[in-house]
């Protein structure tokens, strides 16, 4: 299994988001125009409510994605679509929603994105997308297409908090989710309990009983770091998740944690996106974090 694999002009950057338009200025300026940014390039409508940025080519593989940000001038939230380069293959819209007096905070590189409020895990609060690490004998595979996104909400007006890496490590593990991927041509996302989007890591790692512990800790106690892979069903209706490549800058933690908690290892700071789950038999004891810098 390959290491952590780090993505290019990191950024952490957080913004006001009382209004539709600070949410997408925000994106606009830690992806492309701010300083730092991520080295995105803007397509079109810098400076405007409506900016499409594409993302730098992901190494070794080259994939590439874009993601259009915008204030459509009326409704409660910011929405935010991705799609490939040619634009030929476009995502629903995904919504997040300002409030009085709440921030929004960034954890981006060159190929993706993380949005989420600070301290909210309610809906309209948190999205994320990105191209995948290909290992080498995947890009020698051949693979050209392949970009994922979710949030954790369906619609402008939804208040029920819905399946993410906000929450769970699994996008189908029960309730619904909405999220959109694309791999080779074929596209499929939407909103419902079978949309595919998983994070995959050893064996043990995730427990159906999180009471018990099956290799969750090494001797000192001290819990697993994993770069994870993300997997999804490569057409709609597939039975099957399928491993498409590694998150970038990710490391799935084999414990609990408090959102946004911050850490230090492997060189590099970092924070945990995953909100604190307590035991159950429906949420895995995990944390995700990104790399910050």
């Amino acid at each position: 299994m390959p290491g952590f694999q780090y993505q290019p002009n990191q950024v952490d950057r957080t913004f006001a988001a009382t209004t539709r338009q600070e949410i997408v200025t925000a994106f606009e300026s830690a992806l492309a125009s701010g300083v730092p940014n991520a080295g995105w390039t803007i397509i079109s409508g810098g400076g405007t409510a409506d900016v499409k940025m594409e993302s730098q080519a992901g190494a070794p593989s080259g994939l590439k994605m874009r993601l259009r940000a915008r204030d459509t001038g009326s409704g409660n939230s910011a929405q935010i679509s991705v799609m490939d380069v040619t634009e030929t293959y476009v995502s629903q819209a995904f919504f997040l929603l300002p409030g009085a007096a709440q921030n929004i905070r960034i954890v981006a590189g060159g190929y993706q994105v993380c949005a989420l409020f600070p301290g909210d895990t309610s809906a309209r609060k948190f999205f994320m997308c990105g191209v995948p690490y290909l290992e080498p004998f995947l890009v020698t595979y051949g693979i050209t297409q392949s970009i994922w996104a979710h949030a954790n909400s369906n619609s402008d007006t939804d208040v029920t908090t819905r399946n993410s890496f906000r929450t769970l490590p699994s996008l189908t593990d029960g309730g619904t989710t909405t999220a959109w991927q694309l791999f080779m041509g074929n596209a499929w996302g939407g909103n419902g309990a079978a949309i595919g989007q998983r994070l995959i890591a050893p064996a043990g790692l995730f427990t159906q009983n999180p009471n018990n512990s099956y290799g969750r800790f090494f001797v000192d106690g001290s819990a697993m770091k994993t770069p994870p892979y993300i997997a999804w069903a490569r057409v709609t209706g597939e039975d099957d998740s399928y491993i498409m490549g590694l998150l970038w800058g990710a490391a799935l933690i084999s414990d609990t944690a408090p959102a946004e908690d911050p850490s230090s290892f492997d060189g590099h700071t970092w924070i945990n996106v995953m909100v604190y789950q307590t035991a159950s038999t429906t949420n895995r004891r995990s944390s995700l974090y990104l790399a910050t810098n």
